[in-house]
């Protein structure tokens, strides 16, 4: 878990130092790619994070840059709380306690027919 999280704050750092070194194009389109394949293989690609941050960094601007960090700050949150300043961090508990939290990518799928997939919104 400490991995998905440093990998998380890793992509948001890069994301400041993008917006702050005057924002390059490229740089953009590169964070934009591996952004989207952690979220992919960390939530799925159905997930609201996931969809939203597709949906947010469409626009490849400084704009689209600080929506999909806010996406990666609160997929971060999601999977961190911080019971107070200086306390550790703390993962949250999944529905069971015993389980350890599975990626997306390494769940097993059910696969859905292409009909089903076009009428999601």
């Amino acid at each position: 878990m400490d991995s998905i999280i440093d990998s998380l704050i890793e992509l948001i750092n890069s994301a400041q130092n993008i917006s702050d070194s005057g924002f390059d194009i490229q740089a953009f389109l590169t964070w934009k790619g591996m952004a989207f394949i952690t979220l992919f293989a960390l939530l799925g690609p159905f997930h609201y994070y996931t969809r939203k941050f597709c949906q947010f960094t469409s626009d490849s601007s400084r704009n689209g840059l600080l929506a999909g960090e806010g996406i990666l700050v609160a997929v971060k949150e999601h999977f961190t709380k911080r019971d107070g300043p200086g306390k550790e961090v703390q993962f949250l508990e999944r529905d069971t306690p015993s389980s350890e939290y599975v990626p997306w990518a390494s769940r097993h799928k059910k696969w859905y027919s292409l009909d089903f997939i076009k009428r999601i919104p």
